[in-house]
């Protein structure tokens, strides 16, 4: 380990860290072997060994740690040796090891342990997250329902910052990783604002005016320089990384650092509906809410924004909301940002994080243009005037690679599910509420459903719209008429689809919130009065009147016995 600062030529294998004399295939596990100049990697490192590097930034280097013996996988962050001789971003490291041990979060990538090389850089050893990140993942233009319960783990992660006092400070796409399974990780906490009672006792103040953040998602106060840096910041940070993962692209771009910023404390974003007319509305209000320029007219915290988010995904938050007024034009002089700026370079690493969309002058000036005519049509609240779809038009199964990366259909829960298939029907019907659910002898008595067991239905999630249901006025009312006002959204061990459904009816009772009962608490209810094996399984559904209803065979004494019940939602 004394060599570990010279640069020189060496073979390691990516995936076990072991060395060896020339390029090639590892003798340990027959991955590739590939030339290196980096000290660190194939040596020991606490108890692991670095086999390759995961990322790099203005203050270090991340790089994957392999335990020899058992195979365990970690990420080691290691502080360059500039910054480690910068007292100031010495103690911003410890502070991010500090901070992520305080919050515990399953959405926080953990924090396993904290060291020093022989030479005496720290270093971090975290949990391993297979995946990628969001930044990645949005440029698949991933279903809205995954971004969605993405962001709504990003929420439940901030809030639990915000709740003892932490502020990230830094969030973005790339600071959220998305594992395999597809659920958010929050990462790098860095510059994260810890309170005055967490603070090592030499950790030192952020001045006013200083700069630290990525300019692309930053807070108009965090542009400025203000002391006034609070949860709110994160929920503006939190409602950019939205508004790009749902349009595709951030709310405001430009050539220039300077104009970039100004954007942020001068201009009103464009309405995601004008880039995404599919988006739901009260989507959009969430959006436009975490947006607003004045803190105070911002959700409180995380917390109150991934409410809102979640209310919104069952189309319940519009009227709640109380949207952000325009901002007014504010001074915002030249020298104060390149001052501010300036500020920022000086601060070690945090420089290199800077990233500022640059385009060609024609694309900006119809960006210009179409953010100019955004902002003169800036409507909240606009009807969907689309027809209802025909009977015959259908969204099929999705393709595999669309299908939700948490969608098990072996231990399948419905409960979870609802936001997946809420946007599966407004895809047909765009104000389609739920009213039942059905699951077809396959629910086990913990709750999960098993899609694979062979029954003779299929499960499935009914919606209504209320618009599909209207009757033509001209249409004698002691007559039929059949109406497209249901979407059906069935679920199978091959994947979910949805199709449209006509009928004379229509009349089938709107939820506008999801049922407080869970499928194991209608378990319990039916075990209480009649014990059924819990090696069975059953029909649960949620009816349309906000009743549960049980059927089970529980075999015993008379075989093929049906067992049914009807139980109020919970209270």
């Amino acid at each position: 380990m004394t060599g570990l600062t010279t640069v020189s030529t060496s073979y390691v294998c990516g995936e076990c860290g072991l060395r060896s004399e020339r390029a090639g295939t590892c003798a340990n596990d027959g991955a590739l072997v590939s030339a290196v100049h980096d000290a660190l990697l194939g040596a020991e490192v606490g108890r692991y060994r670095l086999a390759r590097v995961l990322g790099e930034g203005g203050m270090g280097r991340v790089y994957l740690g392999v335990q020899p013996v058992i195979g365990s996988r970690v990420a080691i962050k290691v502080l360059s040796e500039e910054c480690a001789r910068d007292p100031a971003l010495l103690e911003r490291f410890f502070a991010e090891a500090r901070a992520v041990n305080l919050i515990r979060h399953e959405n926080i990538v953990g924090v396993l342990d904290l060291a020093q090389l022989p030479g005496g850089r720290p270093y971090i050893v975290m949990e391993f997250v297979a995946g990628q990140t969001f930044a990645d993942l949005v440029k698949t233009r991933p279903p809205l329902d995954h971004v969605i319960q993405i962001m709504r783990e990003v929420l439940s992660a901030l809030a639990a910052a915000h709740a003892i006092g932490i502020v990230h400070r830094d969030l973005k796409p790339d600071n959220i990783m998305v594992t395999a399974e597809g659920h958010a990780k929050v990462l790098d906490f860095g510059i994260a604002k810890l309170a005055p009672g967490m603070r090592g006792a030499s950790a030192p103040h952020t001045q006013t005016g200083s700069l630290l953040g990525t300019p692309a998602y930053m807070s108009p106060e965090q542009v400025t320089g203000s002391a006034s840096v609070d949860a709110r910041t994160d929920v503006y940070a939190a409602g950019v990384v939205l508004f790009e993962a749902v349009t595709g692209r951030p709310p405001f771009a430009a050539l220039t650092m300077f104009e970039l910023l100004r954007k942020h404390v001068d201009e009103a974003p464009p309405l995601p509906r004008a880039l995404r007319p599919d988006l739901p509305v009260g989507i959009e209000q969430v959006i436009l809410k975490a947006l607003a320029k004045p803190p105070g007219e911002r959700f409180a915290d995380a917390a109150a924004m991934g409410q809102a988010l979640q209310a919104a995904a069952w189309g319940t938050a519009v009227s709640a909301l109380t949207l952000p007024t325009r901002p007014a034009r504010r001074s915002f002089s030249a020298p104060m940002v390149v001052a501010i700026a300036a500020g920022v370079l000086m601060v070690g690493g945090v420089g290199a994080a800077l990233l500022v969309h640059a385009r060609t002058a024609d694309a900006r000036r119809a960006a210009d243009e179409l953010d100019a005519e955004l902002q003169l049509r800036h409507t909240h609240v606009r009807p969907d005037d689309a027809p209802p779809l025909p009977d015959h038009e259908r969204l099929p199964p999705l393709p595999a690679h669309d299908v939700p990366l948490d969608y098990v259909p072996s231990h399948f829960d419905p409960i979870a599910y609802l936001p997946y298939a809420t946007a599966r029907a407004r895809a047909l019907l765009p104000d389609a509420q739920l009213t039942e659910f059905e699951f077809y002898e396959n629910v086990w008595s913990d709750g999960h459903v098993d899609l694979t067991l062979p029954t003779s239905s299929t499960s499935y999630y009914e919606f209504r719209s209320a618009k599909a249901s209207e009757r033509a006025p001209n249409h004698p009312k002691n007559l039929p008429q059949e109406r497209p006002c249901y979407v059906m959204v069935d679920v199978t061990a091959t994947g979910p689809s949805a199709r449209v459904r006509t009928d004379d009816a229509c009349d089938h009772e709107l939820k506008s919130a999801p049922p407080r009962c869970t499928f194991a608490d209608v378990w319990k209810k039916a075990i209480a009065d009649h014990e059924p094996a819990a090696d069975m399984v059953a029909t649960v559904a949620f009816l349309h009147d906000a009743t549960w209803f049980y059927d089970s065979d529980h075999g015993g004494a008379h075989p093929g016995e049906s067992h049914v019940h009807v139980y109020p939602d919970c209270r």
